[in-house]
């Protein structure tokens, strides 16, 4: 066997599954057990009686199950073209394209439509099926944050300042799937009007359950020119397949040039002819949206009562606890009682925002509903979950693994090297926040210690710092300074201290330096479990240094809040570090001529946005 095909025990696949399992994001399929709020099922149609006989009835008048070739062959049938008339109609479209799945319709989007010299405009938490499909398009695409248009305009103009000379595309959900939360459709598509743009709406998971009808949060924007939605039938429509609503010069393009519709078997015509019969009863039982919006409104209720998180208002709720395992443990002590409630990890969803997922579905009753809460709320509080472990590793006391809505936010700040400047952005940060300092170790008493710099930058009183656990005397990392000076640095001492205001941890040096011989700062950082903000430099070799430091702290699970830059204006390396590192860019400070703690003051309002850290815990 050639050596590149090992398939053995010291394999690439093997090696990535084991480092996949230690890490807490080894997937299994398993089977359905427990009520369900899981599924995207949200108005239980999937078994639904009249679509079992829509299908009995299709196959009697001899709808086929299989398709027997691309549409572009044999496989086109006049069940799919029914389909596409009618969903056209229903959702007040030019005209519809069927697809087999939303995934890959996603993807034939962005692959296909963007041309070179265009630039696609994201939100940062876009569905993974959207990134597909931008892995392989012609045009730029960059990031923008989450659900500002401000941000979506801000790139628009910034590549028009450049040279950009193509067409804008603006790629956004309705309703995120992991968040719940909804996009302010309107606005962006003011941004998209005022640039000769295209907005691309994924709908799918408002399509059957939000907006007129059930149409969609993009309802009454369809049938412009400029708007492109995304509507699956494999979720509130409780069948298969997606359709691509828009203008018939779209619809027209796909069929020509996107390689996923030309070079696939065609949908099932049988699943087409159920998806036109849940179109009908969308359309005709209300009843399910509204008892589906009622729901909502009763787990809202009980989520800020018995749990004290504010909920989203729509079916998709989640808990953010963090860590991988955190996630995992919190959905194995639901699953165990009972309830269908399924762990979301990264990729899925940013570094360090692991969660459970809720879907609210009619699949559940009214009482499971209220059940289930009182459950998760019984173990966020009491800390049912630590009963678990996942991975060997045993589960966080309750106080670590879910903090209240209300709780004040606490960052760990680190750098990619010494000399960075994470000292004074770390004043910076804690001035602004009118909150508190720790650095837990201090080596270096040469002179005035990092907390006496920043108690002297930010004015604030004695008792918003917190005493260093260990000071050491010589400028070495802190493990060769308790060498020398016959101490040993205990773990156990570095715990993260209650506080009442914000809190800003400093650490010593970078992630790799150490604490004891085989104890590094990124194994206390993981310990912790604290978002970290990495402060880098803008000059040479910055991405470099950067990028090795979110590898480092991914590969143990270390939450990252974002980065910092320090230094001179440097867009395309501060550019090429957030996309490529996949992290948030959260601003940059430059360094200043006379460092004082007016001029720090300005420089850092100036330079970020308050409102990125104020959400965190």
């Amino acid at each position: 066997m050639a050596r590149g095909t090992d398939i053995g025990s010291g394999s690439y696949h093997l090696r990535a599954l084991d480092a996949l399992a230690r890490r807490g994001r080894l997937r299994r399929l398993a089977p359905r057990t427990g009520i369900d709020f899981s599924s995207n099922d949200f108005l239980g149609l999937a078994s639904a009686r009249e679509l079992a006989s829509a299908a009995v009835e299709a196959v009697e008048r001899g709808v086929p199950i299989g398709a027997g070739g691309s549409r572009l062959l044999r496989g086109n049938h006049p069940e799919h073209e029914a389909l596409e008339a009618e969903a056209a109609q229903f959702f007040g479209s030019e005209t519809a394209l069927y697809f087999g799945g939303g995934f890959i319709a996603n993807a034939a989007l962005f692959s296909t439509l963007p041309a070179r010299g265009d630039l696609v405009v994201h939100d940062s938490l876009v569905h993974a099926s959207a990134f597909e499909g931008l892995g392989l398009t012609k045009a730029d695409f960059t990031p923008a944050r989450h659900n500002e248009p401000e941000a979506f305009e801000g790139a628009i103009r910034s590549w028009r300042a450049s040279g950009g000379t193509g067409r804008p595309w603006i790629a956004v959900e309705s309703v995120y799937s992991m968040d719940g939360d909804l996009a302010p459709l309107a606005d962006l598509l003011a941004v998209a009007d005022r640039h000769d743009g295209m907005l691309v709406v994924d709908e799918a998971h408002a399509t059957g359950v939000l907006g007129e009808g059930g149409r969609g949060l993009a309802a009454a924007y369809e049938g412009r020119e400029n708007l492109i939605c995304l509507h699956t039938c494999g979720k509130a429509l409780g069948v298969s397949g997606a359709l691509v609503t828009g203008p018939a010069v779209i619809r027209d393009f796909l069929v020509n040039r996107a390689r996923s519709f030309i070079y696939a078997t065609a949908p099932s015509p049988l699943m087409a002819a159920v998806v036109r019969r849940s179109l009908e009863l969308v359309a005709s039982q209300p009843w399910r949206r509204e008892a589906l919006a009622a729901r909502v409104t009763l787990a809202g209720e009980r989520m800020r009562a018995v749990c004290g998180i504010v909920p989203t208002g729509t079916h998709i709720q989640p808990v953010i606890v963090g860590a991988d395992a955190k996630a995992v443990a919190l959905a194995s002590t639901l699953q165990a009682a009972g309830y269908d409630i399924r762990a979301i990890r990264p990729p899925t969803v940013p570094e360090g925002s692991a969660r459970v997922r809720i879907a609210l579905t009619l699949n559940a009753s009214d009482d499971d509903t209220v059940a289930m809460f009182e459950t998760l709320g019984r173990v966020l509080v009491e800390g049912d979950a630590s009963k678990n472990s996942v991975a060997g590793a045993p589960v966080s006391k309750p106080s670590d693994l879910f903090v209240p809505a209300n709780a004040p936010p606490r960052y760990v700040v680190t750098g990619t090297g010494t000399g960075i400047g994470k000292t004074i952005f770390a004043a910076g940060l804690v001035a602004a926040l009118d909150g508190e300092y720790w650095k837990p170790v201090q080596s270096g008493l040469d002179g005035p210690s990092d907390t006496d710099t920043v108690r002297a930058l930010t004015g604030l009183p004695p008792e918003r710092f917190h005493r260093e656990a260990y000071k050491l005397v010589q400028p070495l990392a802190p493990y060769h300074s308790a060498m020398l000076e016959d101490v040993t640095i205990e773990v156990d001492r570095l715990a993260v201290p209650a506080s009442a205001r914000p809190l800003v941890i400093e650490g010593a040096g970078g992630l790799m330096v150490p604490l004891s011989q085989t104890f590094f700062m990124a194994d206390l950082f993981a310990r912790w479990g604290v978002p970290v903000v990495l402060v880098a430099s803008t000059e040479l070799g910055t991405i470099n240094h950067t990028l090795l430091s979110i590898e480092a702290m991914r590969a143990r699970d270390i939450p990252i809040a974002g980065v910092a830059f320090v230094g001179a204006e440097n867009e395309r390396t501060e550019t090429f570090i957030e996309a490529r590192g996949g992290v948030r860019r959260l601003g940059r400070l430059p360094r200043l001529p006379t460092l004082c703690r007016e001029a720090l003051a300005e420089a850092f309002h100036s330079g970020f946005d308050l409102s990125e850290f104020r959400g965190a815990a």
